[in-house]
């Protein structure tokens, strides 16, 4: 895994050192790895397709995706990283070396604070002695499963070209290259949770560096970057206020209780229109196809801040090869710089703005069309569920003031801390950050995605470029007599709600089996006795031992299906009337309608039918059925596969 990494980073850190010339060696490694990621990813899935995940596609994708390190093979640029290199190091001795009480109060918070990102990131998939996988995070319960099914299906399942894990026979265009890169890490001899951990843990670092280096260029204020990393972190509203009112649910009454115990999200809970969910907890810890776009699309800010002709191409072939990274951040992206050359034109002039913009576009193009074509062509997708209006964004609200109520209340201080720090900030700094307002405006306009909860997955953009105006503007204060005694309080009023959520997952309140070694054996039982396409019938859980077999389900967990905008209605009939039939005849003419070619009765079945979907007679399962018509190929203790065809 390991060499993997080091040699696809290596790679992309010669492609970013051709265009980014000027970049610290900290700015090109934030860059390399997501890109080193990407890349891999995107030429490996092209190998694989053709020759499977055998060694030699493996080996020849880590060889095409390090060959832009041969440009070191030329002085100049070996020149030019030696250089750079040693410039970096003798800041960081020098940094090192300089004592003051400063010093060592920021030693111990990102000691304090990185400690705990990666328990946090460790506790989002893990294994224990005994080998069951877990999560600490309850809002990863849904999406965990899913990652699992698809990294299996590459590593052991010959998913290619890849199938949806829940619904066999539908191209897979859910966003999955980061689960494909993690399949070559498994491949290279990681496990699941490994591989899982060390993406989380390296990708996100890149995210809080780049962001960290932006406001620091945005503010030229390294206090301004040192409060921005937990702002940005830790967001939340004043969902917080609620915890004086929830104490008396802990068990024993007690702070300490409540504290290990929490009962309630405060960042994400639609009972109370709390619906900007921590970025932590909902996105970077669940959403695993979003920890790759972030740091790409901030290098991407990056380089159009700098301005340079030589950078746009390198913006143009990040953004370009995102669709099937992150299809938010490519829209999001690709919405800005649309905003961002149109005030270019209007600043500088057609000549000086096409200049410019024209190598980001023309490689931006280059690099989408196939992706898109991949993902929209005879895709089963219903594209049309991902462009409605809708006003007010999941709040709820039917008028402007009931709108402005829900966005105070869930961002907290905010977004009047936002409005201060636009109206204080340098005008070319402001001039940047405005079209930014797209990634606010559209997703309260228009329903971005079949759950318009997902919209988070482009409003969390607006608000990360929005952390540096506020950032400075705090930092400002804490250096104004009359204002330090009071910034550190509005300061937590914008984080406590997001700490404490944060907290609570790392805490463990609410940690949950994903697979049980007996789900894992069961598992590994159907994959020895089945072909890779066998059609396999089974509840529509999303989690399920079939998923750990890298084997896709004939109709799985409705919930990714409809989110990803599949349909998949008439399979849920049919399933439904399988496994409640009253004679053999009703389950045997569905069977071969659909040529179904195994059934699952598991302890999901059991208690998943009865009470599933249009199930309103709640028809047990009929077990002994299949019991008496079907031979059982695989069984682990409850756990029952029956071959039908």
């Amino acid at each position: 895994m390991l060499l993997i990494f080091l040699l696809s980073t290596l790679g992309a850190l010669g492609l970013v050192g051709l265009f980014a010339r000027r970049w610290t060696l900290g700015e090109r490694l934030a860059a390399a790895v997501p890109l080193g990621n990407l890349l891999i990813g995107l030429i490996g899935l092209a190998l694989a397709s053709r020759l499977g995940m055998t060694p030699v596609a493996m080996g020849l994708a880590v060889v095409l995706s390090s060959a832009p390190a041969l440009v070191w093979l030329r002085m100049g640029p070996r020149r030019r990283l030696v250089r750079v290199v040693r410039v970096s190091l003798g800041r960081m001795r020098q940094h090192l070396r300089t004592r003051g009480r400063q010093r060592v109060v920021l030693g111990i918070w990102y000691s304090v604070f990185l400690a705990f990102l990666l328990r946090f990131f460790w506790g989002a998939c893990y294994a224990d002695a005994d080998g069951a996988i877990w999560t600490l995070n309850v809002a990863n319960l849904g999406d965990l499963p899913l990652h699992i099914g698809i990294v299996r299906g590459f590593t052991v399942g010959e998913n290619f070209p890849p199938d949806h894990p829940a619904l066999l026979g539908a191209r897979l265009t859910y966003p999955f290259i980061v689960d494909f890169t993690a399949a070559l890490y498994v491949r290279g001899g990681a496990s699941v949770p490994g591989a899982f951990f060390f993406q989380d843990a390296t990708l996100v670092a890149c995210t809080l560096y780049a962001l960290w280096r932006l406001t620091r260029l945005f503010t030229r204020d390294s206090l301004a970057a040192h409060l921005a990393l937990p702002l940005a972190v830790f967001c939340g509203g004043w969902g917080f206020l609620y915890i004086g009112g929830d104490w008396h649910l802990a068990p024993s009454g007690s702070l300490q209780e409540f504290l290990l115990h929490l009962p309630k999200s405060y960042t994400n809970d639609a009972d109370r229109s709390l619906r900007w969910g921590n970025m932590l907890c909902v996105l970077l810890g669940t959403q695993r196809s979003i920890v790759l776009g972030m740091p790409l699309a901030l290098t991407v800010v990056r380089l159009w801040w700098d301005g340079k002709r030589s950078g746009m191409w390198l913006a143009g072939l990040m953004v370009g090869l995102l669709p099937l990274g992150h299809v938010h951040t490519f829209a999001s992206m690709s919405g800005v710089a649309a905003l961002q050359a149109l005030g270019s034109l209007r600043r500088d002039g057609f000549k000086a703005a096409l200049h410019r913009w024209l190598p980001f576009f023309t490689l931006l193009v280059l690099g989408a069309v196939p992706s898109l074509a991949y993902m929209l062509l005879g895709s089963a997708t219903h594209t049309e569920n991902f462009r409605r209006f809708a006003l007010g964004w999941d709040g709820g609200a039917t008028d402007v003031v009931g709108w402005a109520r829900f966005w105070l209340f869930n961002t907290g201080p905010f977004i009047p801390l936002l409005v201060l720090a636009a109206l204080r900030a340098p005008q070319r700094v402001v001039a940047f950050y405005l079209p930014f307002l797209l990634c606010f405006i559209g997703p309260n306009v228009l329903q971005l995605a079949p759950w318009i909860w997902d919209n988070l997955k482009v409003l969390i953009y607006w608000y990360l470029l929005s952390v540096p105006l506020v950032a400075g503007l705090l930092a400002g204060w804490l250096k104004t007599p009359g204002l330090r005694v009071w910034t550190p309080l509005i300061a937590l009023c914008c984080m406590a709600a997001g700490a404490v959520d944060a907290w609570h997952v790392a805490t463990g309140s609410d940690k949950q089996q994903i697979f049980s070694p007996q789900e894992q054996r069961f598992g590994e039982a159907i994959l020895a006795v089945t072909p890779p396409h066998a059609k396999i019938l089974t509840a529509p859980a999303y989690i399920h031992p079939v998923y750990w077999a890298g084997r896709r389900m004939w109709l799985g967990y409705p919930g990714w299906l409809s989110s990803h905008g599949l349909v998949y209605k008439y399979r849920e009939d049919a399933l439904l009337a399988i496994y409640t039939a009253a004679t053999p005849v009703e389950a045997e003419a569905l069977l071969n309608q659909y040529e179904i070619d195994y059934i699952a009765i598991t302890p999901r079945e059991r208690g998943d039918i009865p009470s599933h979907g249009d199930n309103k007679k709640h028809l047990p399962l009929n077990e002994t059925l299949f019991r008496q018509r079907y031979p059982v190929v695989a069984q682990q203790g409850e756990y029952v596969l029956f071959k039908v065809r």
